[in-house]
């Protein structure tokens, strides 16, 4: 556990971030919104880093992608 120099407990925001980030994309590929997809980052043909080009066009990246960022594109 993380505390801080008061000894209060600490959650660290990346914590947040990474749940925060796996929620939306389990609840984007359950509700199959073609107009806001979540790649699989498991899977290397369907996800964004398949694209191996940070000079890929924005839209060519998931939402999620965009709005989290990846390592091809800055959030």
């Amino acid at each position: 556990m993380v505390k801080t120099n008061r000894g209060d407990p600490f959650i660290p925001g990346s914590s947040l971030k990474g749940v925060v980030r796996s929620t939306i994309e389990a609840l984007l590929r359950a509700a199959e919104i073609s107009s806001l997809r979540a790649c699989n980052p498991l899977d290397e043909g369907t996800s964004c880093g398949a694209h191996k080009d940070r000079a890929a066009p924005l839209g060519d990246h998931c939402a999620v992608c965009r709005l989290f960022g990846s390592h091809l594109v800055a959030s």
